[in-house]
């Protein structure tokens, strides 16, 4: 029997066709000794001879035809039995379901069949799950009474379990261990929920969908018994609207089940309010709305150089995300972005903005605000900075498969559409019924019975390695499309008479390299052009030191003198910087005695740059918390992304001490520049 690990690996290579070696090892924390010993159990567990063997030949995993097909059954089969798979995690989330039910006796013999194990077993993982919960003080009882209960803290209790149906929801591993649990255990009918709350969401035009939605239906089945028996807290009801469809929806939810204690249907109906969203701003939550979206856009304007209009299609999108992010975060509801770890990896610098933006911001909302919140916000902006730039040829058309929330999933197709240029790629809802029998292949990132009802091709990827395995990518996405013929040429013919006179690497290659050359044109593979960093905005005719400024204007005007003088600004775009002041506010004044004064493009910029004014005095501008500023930068930007990079490297040196003493001790202009530059040698290492 295969352990928990080389079962995740066996997945990956087979289900997520990852055959890279290095990667593998990389990933699952292995020696390339204990690697190779993986892959011998893998080929004594499923390979009945040498041709349907796993082999490793210049780190990379050949993988017979036949070994894969058989292994997709494999893991598929999992779908539709009653039996699965389980990984001692899984067996622990399986007790922990159960216990968190809150039933009046689970004897032992209970947790034995959940997992199906042994006493032994049972007891030994018991105990494992005792020492986790033991951290978030929450623990596990015994009695001959009640068998084994838990108790702790009722709130965090709800939290635990939700936050393990989302991971086991945004988990891609083959195994449903949800779908198992209702087989074995459960109080009441989970479909008949699932088909119940899906009626209700119909009857108030309420829109929850994915992986939110099966957030709702799972956890609300498994936490139905605590939801009947348990208010030992109080929950804030001043922002509940009893006229909205939200509440009304949740009141007949509760009540059809029982649920009449007024804490339980508040918890319930903040829990929905953080899974859905409206487009009216005129109800009562729209006065706490509002109000936290408009700090968050003046700090990032600050911070950014990017103002958001109330009547762009971003502000409504954002005002979405913080409809239902205010709810999750006030009301302690978990939330996990599968893309979390690639944001903060590769865009980084936005990422940086974002935190700062809303450190800067005012609320408890802010304050209690988490990295995967973050994220997701991030990844708004980045879809709506970010022009999708089409091929008119289009080759192929691939359908997109990804329940893990809206904003997932426009950046899932964002980073493909920027992959493949001669790829149309869609989401479910963007294309008609009838449009869907054209789709050419499938990229999901999950394994489930969806991808079986559209019959196509596909691929499963993980969301947030699209862009580290873009070569892998690739090469599967093109062996799936390869082209019949060409421009009148049959490219199979031409593969043919190549096979015989090259190696089985280099015909792969060649393979590779002539589907990528058909499905991309000339145009489309120049590379992207890089974002400007900030010591090619800074440049030494931009700085100025001692500065003797009487007032904030006069400090505002002569570190930005130098943008009107060698022309990238006009006078009046200065005048702008000053106005804007005035009328909204020390807002610019973005942390401790610095200040980042900018104005609309249209006001009167020219070129990107950004002048530094280091004052001989310091000065206020009117903001208690960061006065009196010392350092101004006068930022001159030309739309709403191109700075994007060079302001995240601003931000992070003004995190750094040594920049703040090169500032007050440098005697030239070019020495802070040149700091710039080996500071951007530094960031790349």
């Amino acid at each position: 029997m295969l352990d928990d690990k080389t079962i995740k690996i066996l997945y990956d290579i087979v289900i997520k066709e990852i055959h890279q070696v290095p990667y593998l090892i990389e990933k699952f924390s292995l020696s390339r000794r204990q690697f190779a010993y993986i892959i011998e159990k893998i080929n004594a567990e499923f390979a009945n001879d040498d041709e349907e063997k796993l082999k490793i030949e210049n780190d990379v995993i050949s993988t017979p035809l036949g070994f894969l097909d058989a292994r997709r059954k494999y893991f598929k089969s999992y779908l539709h039995q009653d039996s699965m798979i389980i990984t001692g995690q899984n067996r622990q989330d399986l007790l922990l379901f159960l216990l968190c039910q809150g039933k009046d006796y689970n004897p032992l013999d209970d947790a034995m069949e959940i997992i199906e194990s042994s006493r032994s077993t049972t007891l030994s993982e018991l105990n494992i799950l005792k020492d986790r919960l033991s951290r978030r003080s929450i623990f596990i009882r015994y009695n001959r009474d009640r068998g084994y209960y838990i108790v702790g803290d009722e709130q965090e209790i709800r939290y635990l379990v939700i936050e393990k149906i989302l991971h086991h929801v945004h988990s891609a591993n083959g195994v449903d261990i949800i779908s198992f649990f209702f087989k074995k255990r459960s109080t009441e009918d989970h479909g008949e929920i699932e088909r119940f709350i899906q009626q209700l969401l119909e009857k108030y035009d309420l829109q929850i969908f994915g992986d939110r939605l099966r957030e709702l239906t799972v956890g609300f089945s498994i936490l139905l018994p605590r939801l009947l028996k348990f208010e030992n807290f109080l929950l804030d009801d001043r922002v509940i609207d009893q006229s909205s469809s939200s509440y009304k929806f949740t009141r007949e939810l509760c009540s059809s089940y029982g649920i009449y204690q007024y804490n339980n249907i508040n918890y319930v109906y903040y829990w929905v309010k953080g899974l859905s969203s409206t487009s009216d701003l005129s109800n009562k939550e729209s006065k706490v709305i509002v109000p936290l979206l408009t700090s968050f856009l003046r700090s990032f304007e600050a911070v950014s150089g990017v103002r958001v209009s109330t009547d762009s299609p971003l502000y409504m999108t954002l005002y979405h995300h913080f409809q239902s992010s205010y709810y999750r975060v006030m009301f302690k509801f978990p939330i996990v972005n599968p893309l979390l770890e690639m944001i903060q990896d590769d865009y980084f610098g936005l990422y940086n903005i974002v935190a700062l933006s809303t450190n800067l911001s005012s609320g408890t909302y802010f304050k209690q605000i988490s990295k995967d919140e973050l994220a997701f916000l991030t990844i708004h902006l980045l879809v709506s900075f970010t022009e999708l730039q089409k091929n008119s040829s289009v080759y192929r058309r691939c359908l997109i498969i990804c329940p893990h929330g809206v904003g997932t999933s426009a950046f899932i197709q964002k980073e493909l559409s920027k992959l493949f240029k001669g790829i149309d790629f869609y989401l479910p809802g963007q294309l008609e019924e009838d449009d869907l029998s054209k789709i050419d292949f499938i990229v999901s990132t999950v394994l489930d019975e969806t991808i079986e009802k559209y019959d196509k091709p596909y691929i499963v990827v993980d969301p947030y390695m699209i862009y580290k395995r873009s070569k892998d990518l690739e090469k599967n996405i093109g062996q799936l499309i390869q082209p019949k013929s060409w421009d009148g040429i049959n490219i199979e013919d031409i593969l043919s008479i190549v096979r015989s006179h090259v190696s089985l690497n280099q015909f792969l290659d060649i393979q590779q390299s002539l589907i990528k050359y058909q499905i991309q044109s000339d145009e489309m593979n120049k590379e992207m052009e890089e974002l400007p960093l900030l010591s090619q905005l800074i440049t030494p005719n931009l700085v100025t030191l001692q500065i003797q400024a009487s007032d904030w204007e006069s400090a505002v005007y002569q570190t930005a003198l130098p943008l009107i003088t060698y022309g990238k600004v006009t006078e009046s775009y200065v005048n702008e910087m000053i106005q804007t002041v005035k009328d909204l506010g020390p807002y610019v004044v973005i942390t401790k005695s610095v200040a980042l004064p900018h104005a609309r493009p249209e006001a009167g910029a020219k070129e990107l740059a950004i002048s530094v004014g280091v004052l001989q005095s310091p000065v206020n501008f009117g903001n208690r918390e960061n006065d009196p500023v010392k350092y101004v930068f006068g930022l001159s930007a030309l739309d709403s992304h191109t700075h994007l990079e060079a302001m995240s490297e601003l931000v992070e040196l003004l995190e750094e001490d040594k920049f703040y003493h090169l500032l007050d001790s440098a005697g030239t202009a070019e020495e802070i520049v040149d700091y710039i530059k080996e500071y951007e040698q530094r960031r790349v290492l």
